[in-house]
């Protein structure tokens, strides 16, 4: 998984928990989504639709090209992957390289798990540690 956790300030204080507002097994997010108006035209009917909006709100701000091939993008606070994992597919054919840094060591080996599944871990790095600290080590195009 990278470099080592060293866990958050309060032990236990993201954790695994919020995998339970889900009723689902199947995804993770640890966002409360956007439930509001967008060009789709409708409301999101579960918390993982408006996980996925929010998400792809914050993507569209990065205004990735079409070409986004040997970019490089860092998600501070990724969880358990979904994000990364979204914004991996959304560029399937590319060569856009994805960082992901979560300070929970269940968390990171969560979306670990998620990327190899997925076939994406040539794509998608997971680190446990402070992103502050592995943010300064290689350049990035874009963070979020």
């Amino acid at each position: 998984l990278g470099l080592g956790c060293p866990g958050p300030a309060a032990p236990g204080m993201y954790g695994m928990s919020h995998v339970a507002l889900h009723g689902a097994k199947d995804t993770t997010w640890l966002n409360f989504g956007w439930w509001g108006s967008t060009a789709v035209g409708r409301t999101p009917e579960t918390l993982a639709e408006a996980c996925e909006r929010l998400h792809d709100m914050v993507v569209d701000l990065l205004e990735l090209p079409e070409d986004a091939s040997n970019m490089i993008v860092f998600d501070a606070g990724c969880g358990c992957g979904d994000s990364l994992l979204r914004l991996a597919r959304s560029f399937p054919s590319q060569q856009l390289f994805i960082v992901g840094v979560t300070l929970e060591e269940a968390q990171a080996a969560r979306c670990s798990e998620l990327v190899t599944a997925a076939g994406l871990q040539q794509r998608v790095v997971v680190h446990c540690g402070d992103a502050v600290k592995i943010a300064g080590e290689p350049t990035y195009d874009h963070m979020v």
